[in-house]
């Protein structure tokens, strides 16, 4: 699960799911299955293990550009 934070309310509200089945990544909302149902899904499929390696990198990549949000 992703979470947006709103800081003008401090709150957080998913983004996006994504669960974990037999080692692989599929996804839980409905866009994200209509992109993976039509192979245009960066994620979907995915060994989990990867997918944790690209989220590290995604959040490193996010952490120093010059306007984190």
């Amino acid at each position: 699960m992703f979470l947006q934070y709103s800081p003008k309310g401090d709150f957080f509200s998913v983004s996006k799911a994504w669960e974990l089945v037999d080692g692989k990544v599929a996804p839980f909302f409905h866009e994200d299955v209509v992109r993976a149902m039509r192979g245009i899904s960066q994620y979907a499929g995915m060994d989990e293990a990867a997918f944790l390696e690209t989220l590290q990198q995604l959040a490193a990549q996010k952490q120093n550009s010059p306007n984190p949000r």
